[in-house]
């Protein structure tokens, strides 16, 4: 959970008052002219025949996902179209889904979904950071590169790093968040540009009458905090959400240009979609993880089938899920869906283009959806629910059942003074989703040994309570979501005013100890962890220089050297000072760690390799994921170079 948005008015008065703005002023992102909006262009309710399976088989690939982009701040389904022209434009080529709902309102459980075809409960990741991918899982990129695609993923947070396993089956992950000067949180995110500047080195390669690519492209720019770029900084002053949204689609957009420009256009598949929406202060909900309404769970969905469509199809009265997306785009381009073995693979997900073309009473009626934040990470009840095109069921200490058709903003909880139709149809969803396969299995607790994970997630905004939870929710009591959410919200309070104190407490403390005891090479070590840790560098350094004066046989103060000089990109003073900690500590796994991240930095992949396995035999379990990952990462690399 992060801190509140600084605009916190209702969400649908944001947006009412951003189609004014593009009415009266013709908001444009700079990015060209914008095609005729979808709701005033030729459409369809039906799918083209031709969208059968192998139709665009030998067709690239492009999927981009939008890291937290509400539906209904996209043109194409109901938002201001001068906030997405881009996004729009792509709209009149394709199939848009209207009613697409995420899995869990989580960017590592969403996106594991949409590449697994399966819900959190098969493919085991229901929460960031603390999950993993297993490999009996198989993923799109694994399956297309069994295939003969070449594959390739650019990453915009570490939030969805190589360590939870998504990077099965590229053979590129670029994961590596530089420490540069980036808006946002610096070391844990990219902004949009960065991330597109690298995407269009991997479209460049398809032009080279190769193999098909496949690529993914994730953006993390709408996530808290916002900060949009200029111009959209000063274009959206009170609205920094919908400035980050339309500084993604300028973005998006030369994607867009290049395959244009390539003649790649009329042979790649381009999907579009996010993982998750935001709560903008609906229901109390300022970001998101806890609730599963449609603030937070309905996301756009547009496939652009290359050349194949004439006329854009609006898919407005079946419900899709993200886990839809892969049996979806195998189909489409003709892979079959099958282990390497040659057994075939078992989707909780389905083929839209097939299903839409049977009868509507045959069509699956309901889709799952889920989050598990409040139970793992503060002890609460877990929530669960199942979506129809009409109406939602929520089962939650205090079940909720809403007609979305009518009530799409989901105010009227109908179960209180329910009549017997109302009470008949929450029923039959409450006793679909209670037979719906390991929804309700017990879950792993988190563990949160591994400070890294929780700092990197507390940067990132989540403030994880996980010392206060428990494994499942017999020890909560009853109580509606909405009184739910304001406990959380005072307690998220507490957490931040609490780390806020600790923190100027601590730095006070630390120089204190200093002034007292200025020969004592430990108390310049902590203060240059601290000073570290608050991405004060240059501090940092002076610390651990002094400590190393004083303390010369201390291998822990060579080491942090190392560490901050590694991060102020001095590599040979960074592996003088490694040396110097070898020397003292020939056995120590960290060191060899160092090492290992040293000879990443410089290109050297053998090197890495060596050392990580070096570092492996002496380092405990809780960090065999993070050098397993940088393992992987650095045997692609060989690879790549040869």
């Amino acid at each position: 959970m992060q801190a509140r948005n600084k605009f916190k008015s209702n969400a649908s008065s944001l947006l009412t008052a951003l189609l004014l703005a593009s009415a009266i002023a013709g908001i444009s992102s700079g990015c060209g002219s914008e095609r005729v909006p979808p709701s005033l262009s030729p459409e369809s309710e039906d799918l083209d025949p031709g969208l059968d399976f192998g139709a665009a088989k030998g067709f690239n690939l492009l999927v981009v996902t939008l890291d937290t982009v509400r539906a209904d701040y996209v043109g194409a389904f109901g938002g201001p179209h001068g906030l997405t022209p881009n996004i729009n434009a792509l709209s009149t080529r394709g199939v848009c889904f209207h009613n697409a709902v995420s899995v869990a309102p989580i960017t590592a459980p969403a996106h594991a979904s949409l590449f697994t075809g399966t819900y959190p409960p098969t493919h085991g990741i229901r929460v960031n950071g603390f999950h993993q991918l297993s490999p009996k899982n198989h993923t799109l990129a694994g399956i297309l590169r069994r295939a003969g695609y070449r594959t390739a993923a650019v990453i915009g947070s570490v939030v969805l790093d190589a360590s939870i396993g998504l990077d099965q089956g590229f053979d590129i992950y670029d994961d590596s968040i530089d420490s540069g000067n980036y808006h946002g949180v610096q070391t844990l995110e990219r902004p949009a540009s960065t991330v597109t500047d690298l995407a269009l080195n991997h479209l460049a390669g398809w032009t080279d009458g190769g193999p098909p690519g496949f690529l993914w492209v994730h953006y993390f720019d709408a996530h808290h905090p916002y900060q949009p770029p200029q111009p959209f900084a000063s274009r959206y002053p009170e609205a920094p959400y919908a400035g980050e949204i339309a500084s993604v689609d300028q973005e998006f957009g030369r994607l867009l240009a290049t395959l244009e420009a390539s003649d790649l256009a009329d042979r790649t598949v381009v999907v579009v979609t996010s993982d998750h929406g935001e709560g903008l202060g609906e229901h109390g909900e300022e970001t998101h993880t806890h609730l599963i309404y449609e603030s937070t769970m309905r996301v756009p969905l547009i496939m652009v089938p290359g050349n194949l469509l004439y006329n854009p199809v609006h898919i407005r009265q079946s419900v899709v899920s993200l886990c839809d997306i892969t049996p979806t785009l195998l189909a489409l381009l003709g892979v079959p869906a099958s282990d390497g073995l040659g057994d075939p693979l078992a989707f909780d997900g389905i083929d839209l283009f097939d299903h839409l073309k049977q009868p509507e009473a045959t069509r699956r009626s309901t889709v799952y959806m889920e989050t598990l934040w409040p139970q793992l990470m503060h002890g609460w009840e877990p929530i669960y629910g199942l979506r129809s095109p009409e109406d939602k069921y929520i089962s939650a200490p205090v079940p909720e059942y809403y007609q979305i058709s009518d009530d799409p903003a989901e105010i009227r909880n109908l179960l209180p003074n329910a009549d017997r139709h109302i009470l008949e149809r929450a029923d039959h969803l409450r006793s679909a989703l209670s037979l719906f396969p390991g929804a309700k299995e017990p879950v792993i607790p988190v563990d949160s040994s591994d400070t890294t994970i929780t700092d990197q997630l507390t940067a990132l905004g989540y403030v994880v309570d996980v010392d206060s939870a428990t494994p499942g929710p017999q020890a909560v009591k009853p109580e509606p979501l909405s009184t739910m959410i304001v406990r959380w919200q005072n307690r998220w309070q507490e957490l931040l005013a609490s780390a806020e104190a600790r923190d100027a407490n601590t730095r006070e403390v630390l120089l204190r100890s200093v002034a007292l005891s200025p020969d004592n090479s430990s108390a310049h070590v902590k203060l240059g962890e601290f000073f570290m840790n608050h991405k004060e560098i240059s501090k940092a350094n002076r610390c651990f220089i002094q400590a190393t004066l004083l303390a010369p046989d201390s291998a822990d103060a060579w080491m942090r050297l190392a560490e901050v000089r590694g991060a102020n990109k001095d590599w040979s003073g960074a592996e003088e000072a490694i040396e110097r900690a070898h020397r003292l500590a020939p056995d120590d796994y960290r060191v060899a760690m160092l090492e290992g991240r040293l000879a990443f930095s410089v290109g050297q992949w053998d090197r890495v390799i060596e050392k990580m396995l070096e570092a492996r035999r002496g380092a405990p379990p809780v960090l065999y994921k993070k050098i397993d990952a940088l393992i992987r990462r650095a045997e692609r690399k060989v690879r790549e170079d040869y």
